[in-house]
């Protein structure tokens, strides 16, 4: 009795797999059918008016504004940092190899250059001391 169950469910779901297929197929020749069938999309036309060119000087000018990018670019840095007191170029300005661009505020960097000299100069007495005690 099993082995009939399973037979007629075999028998069943096998039915049921041809019968999507064939419904699957329907559905696929109905939609290219559809598609087939449907309208080409319409072009709007325009109008163009062909002159003939002539040689000449323009005379007609419009003035915007524009920012012209190029498409090399150089990155600049300093060996050390600060803030910037005075700039000697401007923006596109043409530059040449070693020519000072801009001026570092140097009150930062002297102020280290003496606070370096002061802990030389406690660092000097220290030995000292430590030389009187050996």
């Amino acid at each position: 009795m099993k082995i009939i169950k399973r037979i007629l469910f075999l028998i069943v779901a096998i039915l049921a797999v041809v019968a999507l297929a064939m419904k699957g197929r329907e559905i696929l020749k109905e939609r290219k059918e559809a598609i087939e069938k449907a309208p080409l999309p319409q072009v709007n036309r325009v109008a163009v008016k062909v002159v003939e060119p002539k040689e000449g000087e323009v005379t007609k000018s419009v003035k915007l504004l524009a920012t012209v990018k190029s498409d090399k670019s150089i990155k600049v840095s300093t060996k050390m940092a600060g803030f910037i007191k005075k700039i000697y170029v401007k923006e596109s300005d043409r530059v040449k190899k070693g020519q000072l661009l801009v001026k570092i505020d140097e009150r930062e960097l002297i102020n280290n250059i003496n606070s370096l000299k002061a802990t030389i100069e406690a660092l000097k007495k220290d030995l000292e001391v430590s030389y009187r005690y050996l």
